[in-house]
């Protein structure tokens, strides 16, 4: 029989108020529970409890703000200890598993669009000096390129962009709609020192001015994916570009997603979005007003006519360009009454209902373990935050 290892870590982890394990952490560190067998600290023992596991003999620790270390016996009982094991105090006994708490420090990299707008992203890293990342990021045609500095679990936290606002100053169609807003996607993964790391961060679409009318462009998504073989680990989806307000009714676009796909007609399994005319029942009309692009996937770029149309992930992720810009990241342009989808995993679509368009929310991905996924969070430029517990 295989003879188990006389020391192991049992990873306890807590991150913003949600509990994936046990912890005692702060903003800038966690904790591990360290765990040995057949030994115990002797002559602080400061309560003795019956406990099943030694992992609730753990949590009991955790819940008492005087236990540094646990003495877990075979047959269920917990002592709490009020010191840490040191040379003086530990002593051997085959019947005890012995546990502490150890600090561990917290490292947190935020990657940023690096002060980029527009359909392109940026063109150096140097916004990342005087930061842990400086030195450490690389950027080709505004994907950034990051290495894993060590093995660990991350929890990675994506940002999507959101769309622009729609305005109007005609008299028909008076007021402004709202640009939806990314999704924010947050999940945990194991990751080994030396994994490269491709990134774009979703930047916000833009606006033309002055214009008559301005349909929002489309916000991008925002992208982590492993270099070797594009494997996705984490895409949050952008948000729909704002309208045209019509007689009164907002055409505010939608947000990005949770699910994989995007809305309003938007793409599956990494597909760009479609443009739909529902008067017509038409799909990719190529006749104004209906110029507009839908967004970009991971895999494929948006529909488009009238302009430039938004690329996918695998293309290079630029917004699409008409007469305004989708954001970096995928997201589509709008140009005279259709605003641009959203960039994701999968684009986001755009609806033309009795001349006027909207817009639909990027879809999102997220392959990692202690998901959170919000849809519509994220207001502005996308960002990427990558935690570091070690």
């Amino acid at each position: 029989m295989t003879e188990l290892p006389t020391e192991l870590f049992i990873v306890l982890i807590l991150f913003q108020s949600q509990v994936y394990g046990l912890v005692r952490t702060d903003d800038q560190s966690s904790s591990f529970f360290k765990q040995k067998n057949n030994a115990r600290v002797k002559g602080h023992v400061i309560k003795t409890l019956n406990a099943a596991s030694f992992t609730t003999c753990a949590q009991l620790c955790l819940v008492n703000s005087l236990c540094n270390s646990v003495n877990f016996k075979t047959r269920g009982v917990c002592e709490l200890n009020d010191e840490l094991p040191n040379d003086s105090n530990v002593e051997s006994d085959h019947k005890v598993m012995l546990g502490w708490w150890i600090s561990i420090q917290m490292d947190t990299f935020i990657f940023t669009s690096l002060g980029a707008r527009g359909q392109y992203g940026p063109t150096n890293s140097h916004g990342y000096n005087g930061s842990n990342l400086e030195a450490k990021v690389q950027v080709e045609k505004g994907i950034q390129s990051w290495t894993v500095p060590f093995t660990g679990n991350y929890i990675i936290e994506a940002y999507g962009a959101s769309g622009a606002n729609g305005t109007c100053s005609e008299s028909s169609c008076q007021g402004w709609s709202a640009g939806g807003y990314g999704a924010k996607i947050t999940g945990t993964f194991t990751l080994k020192k030396g994994t490269r790391l491709k990134l774009i961060v979703g930047q916000e679409g833009l606006l033309r001015f002055p214009h008559n009318y301005s349909p929002g462009g489309g916000g991008g998504g925002s992208f982590v994916v492993v270099s070797d073989m594009n494997t996705p680990l984490i895409i949050a989806g952008g948000g729909g570009g704002g309208g045209i307000t019509v007689n009164g009714a907002a055409r505010d676009g939608d947000p990005g997603q949770m699910s994989t796909n995007g809305s309003r007609y938007g793409g599956s399994h990494g597909g760009g979005g479609l443009r739909y005319e529902k008067t017509k029942k038409q799909f990719s009309p190529q006749l104004p007003p209906f110029f507009s692009s839908s967004g970009a996937g991971f895999k494929k770029d948006g529909d488009s006519a009238g302009g430039t149309q938004a690329q996918s992930f695998l293309n290079g992720g630029a917004g699409g360009f008409g007469d305004t810009q989708g954001g970096f990241g995928g997201g589509g342009f709008g140009l005279a009454y259709s605003p641009g989808g959203g960039g994701g995993y999968s684009g986001g679509g755009v609806v033309m209902d009795s001349g006027v368009g909207q817009a639909g929310g990027g879809g999102s991905i997220n392959n990692g373990y202690n998901q959170v996924n919000q849809a519509g969070y994220n207001h502005g430029d996308g960002r990427i935050l990558i935690k570091l517990f070690q």
